[in-house]
């Protein structure tokens, strides 16, 4: 039951786009926040001021983030093996992970892995610390500022959801120091909800009532465009269409793998795998055609794909003689430099189609002849 509670409590924050948090003013009260996420405009606008703090860092001679750790290191205030300390610091991290998943029903190991990240999330915080306090004074950092002022100035609302600052200059004016210090630190301790967090929202039943509601009636999902959405919602939409095809498969998983992160995971590869067998099983009767040509089929079919992975299944999807046919005709293209026609570089194979489609029709048209023949017509 407090899993759920805790689903539905992610579910209304990613919904209203909303996260709550606390900071001090000068006085030492507490002034309660919210803070929203940027809106399209507003992201090209935050990008747009980094670049321009970049250029004028850069004018002002500031050093790089790389330049900062090559002085560090040859004063002695950081060494390679602290490098080296972070990487394993993460893959730690990675492991621990790993084997609290592989120990999931296990209640002490549970509690163990809990421990151990703890205190190695704790340890690998120090160190990015210490490399990030001898990079702050870096034109990256002082970009990443100026960027986090504007963003701090647009995103924060009162607890009533009116904007603090009306505009970035507001902002900027703003009298009361420890308020604005205050907030960065609160801000920066909002945690970002986790792709299994995501997943699990995903599947919430508040939510699927919501989604298939407004798949059915139209109504636009968070009262916004789509391309309004904050990232955590198009991630949220992301995953429920990935559940939509799950559970309107012709092979549809039982609910104990769709509740099972990792096993419905290998539920996709094994169902990408089972589409690219067919489309090669397709393709081989499609496209095996013993034509004249040495056993190759004449036809050829354009596919758009969307990544190089994609090119790759498409390219093992020819047949042996189609594969020595493109590499012949890649070397033909290579070695003209580029001034080859279409008839140059397969105008054999044209013609050897024509004859073949010829042969053909001339065949048909003698069948159908010598048919009306028997059959008493002239």
């Amino acid at each position: 039951m407090a899993e759920q509670v805790n689903t539905d409590e992610i579910l209304y924050q990613i919904i209203t786009d909303r996260r709550y948090l606390s900071a001090m003013d000068d006085n030492g009260e507490t002034v309660d926040l919210m803070v929203r996420s940027l809106t399209p405009t507003e992201r090209a606008r935050a990008e747009f001021i980094y670049s321009r703090a970049m250029r004028k860092a850069r004018r002002n001679k500031l050093p790089t983030e790389k330049q900062c750790m090559i002085d560090a290191i040859s004063s002695g205030w950081w060494t390679k093996d602290k490098e080296k300390l972070i990487r394993l610091r993460y893959a730690e991290l990675d492991r621990i992970e790993k084997e609290r998943e592989h120990y999931k029903h296990n209640k002490g190991k549970q509690i163990k892995y809990r421990t151990a990240r703890i205190v190695a999330t704790k340890a690998l915080n120090a160190l990015l610390d210490e490399q990030a306090s001898l990079c702050s004074h870096s034109a990256e950092s002082y970009a990443r500022t100026e960027r986090a002022n504007y963003v701090l100035s647009r995103i924060t609302l009162s607890i009533n959801g009116v904007p603090r600052w009306t505009t970035y200059e507001d902002f900027l004016q703003e009298s009361c120091g420890g308020l604005l210090s205050s907030l960065v630190v609160a801000y920066n301790q909002i945690e970002t909800f986790t792709e299994k967090q995501i997943r699990a929202v995903a599947r919430n039943g508040s939510w699927s009532i919501m989604w298939n509601a407004s798949k059915k009636c139209g109504d636009p999902l968070f009262n916004k465009s789509s391309t309004e959405y904050s990232s955590e919602q198009s991630l949220l939409c992301y995953w429920s269409l990935m559940y939509d095809s799950v559970y309107e498969s012709m092979e549809k998983p039982s609910d104990k793998i769709i509740e099972d992160d990792k096993a419905l995971d290998k539920w996709f590869i094994d169902q990408r795998k089972k589409t690219k067998t067919a489309k090669r099983a397709s393709a081989s009767d499609d496209v095996f055609q013993k034509h004249a040509s040495g056993g190759a089929s004449q036809q050829e079919e354009f596919v758009m794909v969307a990544s190089e992975e994609e090119v790759d299944d498409v390219y093992d999807m020819n047949d042996k003689w189609s594969l020595a046919r493109i590499r012949k005709e890649t070397r033909k293209i290579e070695e003209s430099n580029g001034g080859l026609d279409e008839f140059s570089l397969r105008g054999k194979r044209i013609k050897t189609q024509l004859r073949s489609e010829n042969s053909g029709k001339f065949a048909e048209e003698h069948k159908r002849i010598a048919s009306k023949g028997q059959s008493g017509y002239v």
